[in-house]
């Protein structure tokens, strides 16, 4: 997945090495297994950023920069202050005056951020700050979860310094005062007991409809993961006709063709649609214990000890980079 760096210096005067740092940084995050690039952009008043193997969607716009799906972004987007766009996406945008930290309605490209004296450093990777900053102070508070659950605790990094976006919010910088606030706007959800269950089913597939559409999935870029489960399944037959885009399906290579398997039923299922479906095995790799666990802690950044799902090594991600 691609990851953004951002630095916004609090001296106009200091962007330069920040550049360095920016390039040096995101030669480490490149996974050893796949030949990668790294883009490097910046704006007249001083905000830097680089994108690690960046996407053919990304949007940048001066000092602001977009990974992820916005739908129906506007002009704005990457105006400070403006609308947030609907999508799953980690927004940064920066005029002159303010620089902001935008997170979806779930926070599913996780932001994390420190705030310091002489530059506001953000990104989607937290090895990424550690590196910037040039030292660790560990964060004890996530060992219980890690031992306990298998995940950091939420809204916790590694280090103690890092401090991560909310969902549905957005980090404002004064770039003046040089002060930081978080505005976030909480999700609430209601129950209704005056509906049906069948009006209640109408009322979610109309809904789910709207939101589909407005997104413009390109299908040289776009690609549909597929189970054969009904959540796979019915995001594909909402995209409807004229909107077929490929799909793909993992497991071990033995599954394939196994009845009532994902494998097989992901694969019928793309069949009787005509849509193009690949099949990726993720058997273990040959190579040693010691470089798998390595490239699964670089990578995953220790947020989740779910190994068995990469014990190939991120084959997988280098054929489908």
């Amino acid at each position: 997945m691609a990851k953004i760096v951002y630095v916004c210096p609090r001296s106009k005067s200091d962007g330069d090495q920040w550049t360095d740092a920016l390039e040096s940084v995101s030669r480490r995050l490149a996974p050893d297994n796949v030949e990668t690039s790294y883009l490097l952009g910046e704006s007249d008043d001083g905000v830097r950023y680089a994108v690690v193997t960046p996407p053919s969607f990304l949007l940048r716009d001066g000092g602001s920069v977009a990974i992820g799906a916005l739908a129906e972004p506007g002009k704005d987007w990457a105006v400070p202050e403006a609308a947030v766009p609907e999508g799953t996406y980690a927004l940064f945008r920066a005029s002159a005056a303010a620089v902001e930290l935008c997170t979806d309605i779930l926070a599913s490209r996780t932001i994390w951020y420190f705030h310091g004296e002489r530059a506001l450093l953000a990104s989607t990777s937290q090895r990424a700050l550690i590196m910037l900053l040039g030292s660790f102070e560990a964060n004890y508070r996530v060992l219980p979860w890690v031992l306990s659950a298998g995940c950091l605790a939420p809204g916790e990094s590694w280090d103690r310094r890092l401090s991560c976006v909310p969902p549905n919010s957005r980090v404002h910088l004064d770039r003046q005062s040089w002060k930081v606030s978080c505005i976030t706007e909480p999700v609430v959800f209601r129950a209704r007991t005056t509906q049906t269950g069948m009006a209640a089913g109408d009322e979610l597939e109309t809904l789910l409809r709207a939101s589909i559409s407005k997104y413009a999935f390109d299908p040289r870029h776009w690609i549909v993961p597929l189970s054969g489960g009904y959540d796979s399944r019915g995001l594909l037959l909402f995209l409807g006709p004229g909107r077929e885009l490929p799909t793909l399906t993992w497991g071990q290579a033995s599954s394939m063709g196994r009845p009532g398997n994902d494998a097989t039923i992901a694969r019928q299922l793309a069949q009787t649609l005509g849509l193009d479906h690949s099949y990726e095995a993720t058997d273990p790799s040959d190579e040693s214990s010691e470089l798998i666990l390595d490239r699964f802690l670089r990578l995953g950044e220790g947020r989740v000890d779910h190994l068995a799902g990469y014990l190939d090594g991120f084959a997988i991600w280098k054929r489908r980079r």
